[in-house]
């Protein structure tokens, strides 16, 4: 047996319909649409700053944190130097009447100055800031009424505090660094006096 396959081919019209042509008597013929389908149209695309703009924001906060957080580091370390030093120098008041050789107490008096003088620059990591020169922090804002703090609420000030806060960290980092090296001096200082004694 033979299998028959029929394929009807769409008209497409290219003039007027004739008439009696179509699939009866009086019918117009068919027409068939071969046209492709719309392309798809590319929305153009609208670049926006809002990535860059949330991007600053977190790089903002995060700074703010990370200067914070520094400056309450070095406080939290100056506190513990501190402790050590008046500790050091208690043990070294003690010692202060007992019979030594001169060399040791020579050692023991620069000992005793060199450590005084770390806890003073302990004392000035520790000592606070009230200048208010940031305009975001409550030394400033203990200078305005009411209104004027409304209207301090409105800029952004995060990068006036990173600049100010930067500054802080900084000048108590570099003191702490000098009391690590007078305590250090201080310790080379009582070994040598140790040595004397013997």
């Amino acid at each position: 047996m033979r299998a028959l396959f029929c394929f009807r081919l769409p008209r497409t019209a290219t003039g007027p319909a004739r008439s009696g042509s179509g699939d009866g008597p009086g019918r117009p013929a068919r027409t068939t649409d071969t046209a492709p389908f719309p392309a798809f149209k590319e929305q153009p695309t609208v670049e926006t700053n809002n990535g860059t703009a949330t991007s600053t924001e977190k790089n903002l906060d995060s700074a703010c944190a990370s200067v914070t957080g520094e400056i309450a580091r070095t406080d939290s370390k100056a506190s513990l130097l501190l402790a050590f030093t008046g500790a050091v120098l208690a043990g070294l008041a003690s010692a202060a009447d007992t019979q030594l050789p001169l060399v040791t107490k020579a050692f023991g008096t620069l000992a005793v100055l060199t450590l005084g003088a770390a806890a003073v620059l302990l004392l000035l990591v520790v000592r606070p800031r009230l200048g208010g020169t940031d305009r975001a922090s409550f030394p400033y804002w203990a200078q305005l009424d009411e209104d004027e703090i409304r209207a301090s609420m409105t800029g952004d000030t995060r990068a006036a505090r990173i600049r100010v806060l930067s500054g802080i960290a900084l000048r108590k980092y570099t003191r702490l660094r000098y009391a690590v090296d007078t305590i250090l001096t201080a310790l080379v200082l009582l070994t040598a006096a140790a040595a004397g004694a013997l």
